[in-house]
């Protein structure tokens, strides 16, 4: 009889146990509103079943053993190299700081690929030297839907309309010197496109933003007006996005024919990533804030 309660044990240890398996996804970044910003890894997604899942608890990550992991760097539909990071174990105070605290390091020896950001990838703290950069625990890094830039016809902008209005219900033009507002019933003349990707199935990722001066929006997002993300499919279906969203890679990461999309995201004392998959059809968020 007291092999039972061991045998349990034993079950829920390996339950909880990281496995060759499974599949992680990570970022190697630089770390914003640290005083030592040396390149690093945040570990954001695990997969469960048909799902991504956050590791963004202490929770969550346990789930999963990764004191060690060794990383396939995936960039632009290839593989740029292997890293290993390790966890250096440090102390979490609060619940609410462990997304934004919990890093893992690399050695010293490693030298990982380096990409300058460009001024992209702005956070609460500004914009990093260097980009974030996808890493996957297997050697999935390749982007079967070829995602590239290109220049979409403002005829798109039609198709995007109706959404755009469910999401900016209301806009006003502000005089700078008065602050008189104005109600603007704006149209597609007053949208302007802004860097987009085209896929080979035809699926397109466009950036919108108003070609208008000292405006202010009502509606689901910020009032300052910043661009929008929308995904339009080869059947012109169209799903909205997000804002301040920034393009870091697409990749089928975890090897069902479809590539994964990751979006570096910023808002108001809120950072963090956005995946998109299964066609859009789900996401997974890993965010975090400073305050």
């Amino acid at each position: 009889m007291k092999q039972i309660p061991i045998l349990i044990i034993i079950l829920i240890f390996s339950f909880n146990c990281y496995s060759k398996d499974d599949l992680l996804i990570g970022v190697l970044e630089q770390p914003k509103c640290k005083q030592q910003q040396e390149l690093s890894v945040r570990v954001l997604f695990g997969k469960e079943g048909d799902e991504f899942i956050p590791l963004d608890s202490q929770e969550e990550a346990e789930k999963f053993k990764t004191d060690e992991i060794n990383w396939t760097i995936a960039y632009d539909g290839k593989n740029r190299g292997s890293i290993t990071s390790y966890d250096p174990k440090q102390s979490i105070v609060n619940d609410w700081t462990f997304s934004r605290d919990k890093l893992h390091k690399l050695n010293v020896s490693q030298k990982p690929l380096k990409i300058k950001s460009n001024s992209l990838f702005s956070g609460w703290c500004g914009s990093p030297i260097y980009r974030p950069i996808v890493l996957v625990s297997k050697k999935n890094f390749k982007d079967p839907q070829s995602w590239k830039p290109f220049k979409p016809k403002r005829k798109i902008l039609n198709i995007l309309l109706p959404t755009i209005k469910e999401t900016i219900s209301d806009v006003v033009i502000i005089n700078p010197d008065t602050y008189k507002k104005t109600p603007l019933q704006y149209s597609a003349k007053d949208l302007t496109l802004f860097k987009s990707y085209k896929s080979l199935s035809e699926g397109k990722l466009i950036q919108v933003g108003f070609d208008i001066k000292n405006i202010d929006c009502g509606g689901e997002i910020d009032p300052e007006c910043p661009s929008q993300w929308f995904y339009v499919g080869n059947n012109s279906n169209v799903i909205y996005l997000g804002v301040k969203l920034e393009l870091v890679d697409a990749g089928d990461y975890d090897n069902d024919g479809n590539s994964e999309i990751v979006f570096w995201y910023s808002g108001n004392n809120d950072d963090g990533y956005v995946m998109y998959y299964n066609n859009f059809k789900n996401t997974a968020t890993f965010s975090w804030k400073y305050h």
